[in-house]
């Protein structure tokens, strides 16, 4: 292949456009970890998602409020309580959520403080 003058094969070619790319384009942010991540969000005010409000959130609730009557499930676990928000809107008999923001389950446990069939606790990450 000629380019510019110079014989080039389809390798030097892609190489080259690489080494440009590379110099034109920032790398991106390392992601920070779980943990980091949601603690920063929910310290700053964020919340756990689209999928914790609204439509999302009401079709959500119907699935697993219908399958926990359905089959007589009595206690459920969550890893990832995040907010609570979507816990408002679920029936269990019993309930543990645990989350790796320290923020979110203060938040949960002041949001159901009156109810004994909830707990929530922090999940601490292990790092290899």
């Amino acid at each position: 292949m000629n380019f510019g003058g110079m014989r080039l094969t389809l390798g030097d070619l892609a190489r080259r456009v690489q080494r440009r790319l590379s110099e034109v384009v920032r790398p991106s942010k390392q992601f920070p970890g779980s943990a980091k991540y949601w603690e920063d969000r929910y310290g700053t005010h964020g919340n756990s998602g689209v999928d914790s409000y609204g439509k999302f959130a009401a079709f959500k609730a119907e699935v697993i409020n219908t399958f926990v009557a359905d089959r007589g499930v009595q206690s459920v676990i969550e890893f990832g309580c995040g907010d609570a928000n979507q816990l408002m809107l679920a029936r269990y008999p019993t309930y543990a959520g645990y989350d790796v923001s320290d923020t979110a389950v203060r938040q949960c446990c002041t949001m159901f403080a009156g109810d004994q069939t909830k707990t929530f606790d922090l999940h601490e990450s292990v790092s290899r």
